[in-house]
């Protein structure tokens, strides 16, 4: 430190940024655990509410779809855990990948309810990242605490894609869980840009 300090107070600044990024995240995890976070909104108007809050980049437009039948189906734990995975990865995304957009999508299809978290920007290579952060330790551990498994899928320069299943049974007898024969209707939202 005495022999060089503008190369100290970089490091220091460094250790400032990691610091409060670690709080951020410990934060945001226990705030996830507070079941009344989540219990009095379904999935679809609490996902609204979130992308709304961090649409704050010019250069990254957030889009949200959801079909009302997935929302519904999800239990209020499921919710929060679910909700948390998407703060998180858009978190990153934001932070991270320099994409022009990111796509937040839940769907239901047979015994499934699908979540896909995507976006278009330089990626990263998931042999060095995918385990170095908290974040995504926490969104692996809350998938694994919903009986499923987080997919990250990433290529330099490709894009970033999370995914997670989760099993639910199908309602009404039909074959796409609605009864009908028809597929769910989904609902797009771009809010940003």
């Amino acid at each position: 430190m005495k022999e060089d300090p503008i190369e100290a107070e970089k490091r220091l600044k460094g250790c400032l940024t990691s610091l409060n990024d670690l709080i951020r995240n410990v934060r945001n995890f226990i705030v996830g655990l507070d079941p009344s976070q989540s219990h009095s909104k379904d999935f679809k108007t609490a996902m609204e509410a979130l992308v709304a809050s961090m649409s704050v980049s010019p250069t990254n437009q957030l889009f949200l779809e959801v079909d009302p039948e997935a929302s519904k189906a999800l239990k209020p734990h499921a919710t929060a855990h679910l909700l948390q995975i998407c703060r998180e990865a858009i978190s990153n995304s934001l932070r991270h990948s320099h994409a022009s957009s990111t796509r937040i999508r839940l769907e239901k299809a047979d015994e499934q309810i699908h979540l896909e978290i995507s976006d278009d920007g330089v990626g990263f290579d998931p042999d060095t990242v995918v385990m170095s952060g908290f974040g995504l330790r926490n969104m692996s551990f809350r998938a694994e605490e919903l009986g499923s498994q987080l997919d990250i899928s990433s290529k330099l320069n490709e894009g970033t894609r999370i995914t997670l299943d989760l099993a639910c049974a199908p309602q009404n007898g039909g074959r796409n869980g609605n009864g009908d024969g028809h597929p769910h209707q989904t609902h797009t939202t771009a809010v940003g840009g």
